[in-house]
């Protein structure tokens, strides 16, 4: 990260004004302190970095979608799952506009629009798309692994709760007998 903070900092002396080279290097350490738990000045180094490349690029550019798929990340991991839901299927469509549908890029949104489903409890339309992103992600050697870790754990995480959710629904055995003794 300190390396990361260093180009940063040379960056912002060469260029005064907007430039994509400072937007990329915001987004990659705001990606990297959401995943240090550092939500705070990642939130603001995420936010930076997708306001630059709107400015430079406009909304539909792939280099807005990796800035939302960062900020995607953030709000999963705040637990502001309508906000993540929100940015992540922003960054999916412009991947799926720009690149394809079964591009590991798209795939990374998806995955985290899956959590943030998963988070709002929507575990039936979560399972298809963190099946797939995983499966793409796991399949592509282009991909960083970085994102294949998280689609791992966002589908553990969905399986995790619909088991808590199946266990909490199933009638305890005092009430079956209960119900069966009438």
């Amino acid at each position: 990260m300190a390396n990361e903070r260093e180009s940063l900092a040379v960056y912002r002396r060469v260029f005064t004004n907007d430039n994509p080279a400072v937007a990329r290097v915001l987004n990659r350490i705001g990606f990297w302190l959401t995943l240090a738990g550092q939500y705070e000045e990642a939130d603001r180094d995420t936010r930076d970095a997708l306001d630059m490349r709107r400015r430079l690029v406009g909304e539909r550019h792939p280099d807005v979608a990796s800035s939302l798929i960062g900020l995607a990340t953030l709000e999963v991991a705040q637990g502001k799952f309508p906000d993540a839901l929100e940015s992540a299927r922003s960054a999916a469509d412009i991947y799926t506009a720009s690149l394809s549908a079964s591009h590991w890029r798209t795939a990374a949104a998806q995955s985290a629009g899956g959590a943030a489903l998963t988070g709002l409890g929507r575990y039936q339309e979560a399972e298809p798309l963190l099946t797939h992103s995983y499966a793409v992600l796991s399949k592509d050697s282009g991909a960083p692994p970085s994102f294949r870790t998280l689609a791992e754990q966002y589908t553990e995480t969905l399986h995790r709760r619909e088991r808590l959710a199946n266990r909490s629904r199933a009638p305890s055995s005092a009430n079956v007998a209960a119900v069966a003794a009438h």
